[in-house]
């Protein structure tokens, strides 16, 4: 069945919502990925510049497709560059494998000009989508692997500590922006895609940045001197992972799932309806990229939230070593394939292989 892919605008959102809401992604458990109370505070928070676009129903009463190829900044080969990001793919359960992926394809072809390319992040678990993109066919653009990233859903403290001499773990102040600033500016080239961020927009009300502010992140000072940050960023009000059904094992098993996660520390099982509580551990910035260090400001905050939220969510390519540390805890792990996606030629040859690629998860 033909659809109508055009631009999206503001007065879209409300149609948005309801095409996400009715649309969950299948498995053990069913959950729909939500943006209430408006689709574009969240579309503003993956891409500094949004570029959204609907897929019309052929009669025009219902939008029934979604997707989003926005721009944000990051280091690419040590410079910042403003990348595309392509995500939120959605269509409608009964337009799935027909002419209105090809519509949107075709559309892509359209705003993915020549050498241009695009970082995209496919769920493993998805292993019908990989497969799809992972052939040669006509009107789809190639997608080149570029990294694997783990995903940790943390639940508990570790019971070891670690220690630095003469270290302070402590939240920042906007007095500290200017030192965020710095150690993002002489660490964050080091990685591949780290993004590049202007701290000082987290005293104003640029939605990049919604609901945060200096008191989101967490400082590392060896003698005085910032050595390492992690952001935490609730974003319930914005983003939502909700639970529409479970397997009749996992509905059976919920109860008791839910009173030993409440004795031991562990993520709960909400109601059919309900959704997740996560924490994301974000923009994190390691001097030299020490594990020891990470682990200064992971073991700090863990014993901090982890009665408050249901899971602190964490994750790094996996030639990282700061994702060693996560093992280290309980936790539970999603893997996702990391794709530069282009209608020209294969970018990864132009890209400096000794420096370690970084994904911000918070902004996925």
């Amino acid at each position: 069945m033909s659809v109508n892919i055009r631009a999206a605008t503001v007065d879209d959102s409300p149609a948005i919502l309801r095409l996400l809401a009715n649309n969950s992604q299948p498995g053990k458990l069913h959950l729909t990925f939500e943006r209430a109370p408006d689709y574009f505070y969240g579309a503003r928070v993956s891409c500094k510049e949004p570029d959204v676009y609907v897929a019309e129903h052929p009669d025009g009463d219902e939008l029934v497709g979604l997707f989003n190829v926005g721009y944000r900044e990051v280091f690419v080969n040590g410079a910042v560059e403003t990348v595309r990001y392509g995500h939120d793919l959605r269509l409608d359960q009964t337009f799935r494998g027909g002419s209105a992926m090809l519509a949107i394809y075709q559309m892509l072809r359209q705003v993915l000009e020549g050498p241009e390319w695009m970082q995209s992040v496919i769920l493993a678990d998805n292993a019908h989508y990989i497969k799809s993109v992972g052939g040669s066919r006509p009107g789809l653009p190639s997608f080149y692997p570029c990294g694997e990233i783990e995903t940790s859903l943390l639940y508990g403290r570790r019971s070891k500590k670690v220690a630095i001499g003469n270290s302070e773990v402590r939240p920042a102040t906007a007095e500290d922006l200017p030192l965020m600033q710095e150690l993002l500016d002489r660490e964050g080239p080091r990685k591949q895609f780290y993004p590049y961020y202007r701290f000082s927009a987290l005293t104003g009300t640029d939605p990049f940045y919604r609901g945060l502010k200096p008191e989101s992140y967490w400082l590392l000072f060896e003698r005085g001197r910032l050595t390492g940050m992690v952001g935490t960023w609730d974003q319930a009000t914005f983003k939502q992972t909700r639970v529409v059904d479970y397997s009749p094992a996992i509905a059976l098993a919920r109860p008791f799932y839910n009173f030993g996660s409440a004795l031991r520390g562990g993520a709960r099982l909400p109601a059919r309806g309900g959704c997740f509580h996560y924490l994301n551990l974000h923009s994190i910035l390691i001097e030299d990229n020490q594990p020891e260090r990470f682990e200064l400001l992971l073991q700090d905050l863990s014993s901090r939230f982890t009665r408050e939220y249901d899971a602190l969510v964490c994750g790094f390519f996996k030639q990282d070593p700061l994702v060693n540390e996560l093992a280290k805890y309980r936790r539970h792990v999603l893997e996702s394939r990391h794709f530069l996606t282009t209608y020209g030629a294969d970018p990864r040859p132009d890209l400096d292989a000794g420096r370690i690629p970084f994904a911000d998860i918070a902004r996925l």
